[in-house]
């Protein structure tokens, strides 16, 4: 993942004293901030390949004390920046909103910097600029009413992920829960039960309930630090969530061979989705989200490489572009008028406003899994969603003798992290060789 550091010396900011500022510069997967350090030099004195004050410098009275104040708040920066990839935090944040967070923590006390990331990493809103925990705004002790007002402040924080996870626990408290309001105090072990046999009823897995109960067990944890519910009334303290193994989710071979062969000419919208549904699998099992952002400058010149940025964990990608591949790609759009900006698929348009992207992105998500719902009744897969690709293209490749190795399905692992750390270990070439073995039957 990139991410580096760097002192210069800012030469289009020149001070009317013939001075220039000097800055850390931070780069994440390309993208650049810089951090004033409140220090300034005349060019001639800046040591730029050693980013340090000349030795021979007379500017300052004591050159070593100088180079040792940048170095210290260097070691600084890169302290807060690591903190924060290594909590899962450092991606999640676009590179302006790095740049208010490192401004901040250079300022600040460690405890506080130390303090505010790991708000960032359990998913409170945090204000980036300042480094303080932004409260519920709620004094309610109703948890539907606190819910509400965190979703609010999410909102206002731009976390649009974690504001989604709050609806979804929302309206799943408002569904199992019959009454108009619900107290923390209500939230107890046998609470807890009973909405887990619920759960489990109506058919859904021990993954999906974890999902709701981790971001309910973060918001109690808030609830009782700010006096809202005394700590002897915590559930989880009794009350295990469990993880759930995934559900194995690919296509047979029978029904991957039909959903090839099935003719749905004349029908768009069902053509439309198995082309998405095989760009995924072509493409190492892409998510949704990395697909729908996908534009024409991430082909290269002769569009036989494919390179992106997973939006979820920052990492970069390089993939073979198949023929089969090509082929789809080239039905949706044209490749030759086609300006680098543009979208490779019509899911994302300039038309839509990049704060409604998630929206969208979610809603034809839904639109293409009910799409995939009806030609997997036809080809005897009616459970087929849009990530059974990434299913299908592992245990595909595992069948096919790929060492597990190189690509792991996801039976067996508890997190798709797992599954990456596999595949990262190995060079681009030796996993596109798998592909067309794979791809090329």
């Amino acid at each position: 993942m990139g991410f580096t550091s760097k002192i210069v010396l800012l030469k289009n900011r020149k001070k009317k004293d013939g001075t220039y500022p000097i800055n850390v510069r931070i780069t994440v997967n390309g993208k650049q901030t810089y951090i004033p350090l409140g220090l300034h030099l005349p060019e001639k004195e800046w040591d730029a390949k050693n980013q340090r004050l000349k030795s021979s410098s007379k500017v300052v009275e004591n050159t070593t004390r100088f180079n040792n104040l940048i170095g210290k708040q260097l070691s600084k920066l890169n302290d807060a920046s690591t903190a924060l990839l290594d909590r899962g935090i450092l991606f999640d944040l676009d590179i302006k909103e790095i740049g208010q967070f490192l401004k901040w923590g250079l300022k600040a006390e460690n405890d506080d910097v130390v303090n505010a990331i790991d708000d960032l990493a359990q998913g409170h809103p945090v204000e980036l600029a300042t480094g303080k925990s932004v409260k519920s705004g709620s004094q309610s002790k109703d948890v539907f009413e606190y819910l509400t007002s965190s979703i609010k402040q999410f909102r206002k924080a731009g976390r649009n992920g974690y504001a989604k996870s709050h609806e979804d626990l929302l309206y799943k408290l408002k569904s199992f829960h019959n009454g108009k309001t619900l107290r923390f105090e209500q939230i107890n072990y046998a609470f807890l039960k009973r909405l887990e046999a619920e759960h489990l009823a109506d058919g859904n897995s021990y993954g999906g309930l974890g999902v709701y109960l981790r971001t309910l067990r973060a918001r109690y944890n808030d609830a009782i630090k700010e006096g809202l519910v005394h700590k002897k009334h915590y559930p989880f303290s009794e009350y295990t969530i469990k993880k759930g193994s995934p559900d194995r989710k690919a296509l047979s071979d029978s029904s991957f061979e039909a959903l090839l062969e099935i003719d749905l000419k004349g029908n768009v919208a069902e053509e439309r989705a198995r082309d998405l549904f095989l760009t995924s699998y072509y493409l190492r099992g892409m998510n949704w989200m990395d697909m729908a952002l996908l534009k024409v400058s991430d082909l290269n010149n002769d569009l036989s490489r494919l390179t992106y940025q997973r939006q979820k964990t920052g990492k970069r990608y390089s993939i073979a572009i198949h023929p089969k591949l090509l082929e789809i790609i080239a039905k949706h759009i044209d490749l030759k008028e086609a300006q680098s900006g543009d979208f490779v698929f019509p899911i994302l348009s300039d038309e839509i406003e990049e704060a409604d992207y998630y929206e969208v992105i979610k809603e034809k998500r839904n639109t293409l899994n009910r799409t995939l719902g009806r030609i997997g009744k036809k080809i005897g897969a009616p459970d087929i969603t849009f990530y059974s690709a990434r299913h299908t293209y592992a245990t595909r490749s595992k069948r096919k003798g790929v060492p597990t190795s190189a690509i792991q399905e996801a039976l067996g692992h508890s997190t798709e992290q797992v599954t990456q750390g596999y595949l990262e270990s190995f060079e681009d070439q030796v996993i596109d060789a798998y592909d067309e073995m794979l791809f090329s039957e």
